[in-house]
């Protein structure tokens, strides 16, 4: 399962913001079925709208025909988790469904999760401010919904990661398990901490992408390069782009350079059919960073001044030398 579905859950614990009472036991569910999955909507009163992706063999009491039922069908169905079962009643229709919900807390769940170490420390302003515990009824439904089990705690521990509360339910929300652990690990990624592992989920540093770097010539990155890569879009098939068009030296930085200050494959065509030919890496980032653009060539051009240098160009621009200023000094009018 892909469990990047999961992030828009992140804001029920990440963004701090404060809550009233709790009521979770009761609210209203949308879904969208898929081959094997479905796309879960739940509402709640005071936590609004909670969307992700569940396979479809999780649920208990829900055939595929009733899914696909081309009339309105009545349905009624559960999600079995560890932290608590939802049970779900409403009606299905060309594997679109609602209904209505109720959740139902298992407090065992929390005194399990204590005695393997993952217990209050880390509760608090991180969850957010209402300081209620990892383990109040409204965790739990979302513990449920993200299916966060004793089994992943103990398969996370044996990797080495003895994480505490908040940091467990991240790490299981950005779908980092024991597969993902072991795929790093034989790319090289030996000593990841929680965090860091976190991080390269959230932003898409998975191991197909480390791989791909990798066979780019990019070997043995750190971490936060990797991140900084996929952040900024340099990203292998940006990089093969730009080696195409004969930039085959610079570094990975260069290539995050080019990203950042927008020097793309057209702009470098449009230099190209203006008579640049040979434009270095730097000179394109610098040209791009002084606002050099293909336009500006033209209003240059226009102005009676034709295959000025790069360095030229960016001293021009710097110096605030724009189309109407050229046409003046040339004695044109506009």
């Amino acid at each position: 399962m892909k469990r990047a579905a999961f992030a828009v859950f992140a804001f029920l614990l990440l963004t701090g913001a404060a809550m009233a009472a709790e009521d979770v036991t009761s609210g209203v569910w949308t879904a969208t079925a898929g081959t094997d999955s479905m796309q879960f909507n739940f509402w709640t009163k005071n936590q609004g709208q909670n969307g992700l992706s569940i396979p479809s063999a999780a649920f208990t009491g829900l055939s595929e025909a009733q899914v696909a039922a081309v009339t309105i069908t009545p349905v009624s169905f559960q999600l079995n988790r560890e932290a608590g079962t939802i049970s779900m009643e409403g009606t299905f229709k060309q594997r679109e469904g609602s209904g209505h919900f109720t959740f139902q807390p298992n407090h065992k769940f929390a005194e399990t999760m204590r005695s393997l170490g993952v217990g209050d420390d880390d509760a608090g302003e991180d969850w957010d401010s209402s300081n209620e515990g990892p383990y109040s009824d409204r965790r739990l439904f979302t513990i449920a919904i993200i299916d966060l089990s004793t089994r992943y705690v103990r398969d996370m521990q044996a990797l080495g990661y003895h994480a505490g509360s908040h940091e467990m339910f991240k790490l299981r929300l950005f779908g980092v398990d024991p597969q993902v652990v072991n795929d790093l690990r034989q790319l090289g990624y030996k000593d990841l901490t929680a965090q860091q592992l976190i991080k390269m989920r959230i932003h898409g540093v998975r191991p197909d992408y480390i791989r791909e770097m990798q066979a780019a010539g990019f070997r043995n990155l750190p971490v936060e390069d990797l991140i900084k890569s996929r952040i900024h879009g340099a990203t292998p098939k940006f990089i093969a782009e730009m080696r195409k068009l004969g930039y085959h030296g610079p570094s990975l930085e260069d290539f995050v350079r080019f990203r950042i200050h927008g020097v793309s494959s057209e702009y470098i065509h449009g230099l190209r059919e203006r008579g640049y030919a040979t434009v270095s890496a730097e000179d394109l980032v610098r040209m791009r960073i002084h606002g050099v653009t293909l336009e500006y060539i033209d209003e240059l051009k226009k102005a009676g001044y034709n295959n000025v240098p790069a360095d030229k160009l960016i001293e021009l621009r710097i110096h605030g030398i724009d189309g109407s200023f050229a046409q003046s000094m040339n004695g044109r009018k506009k």
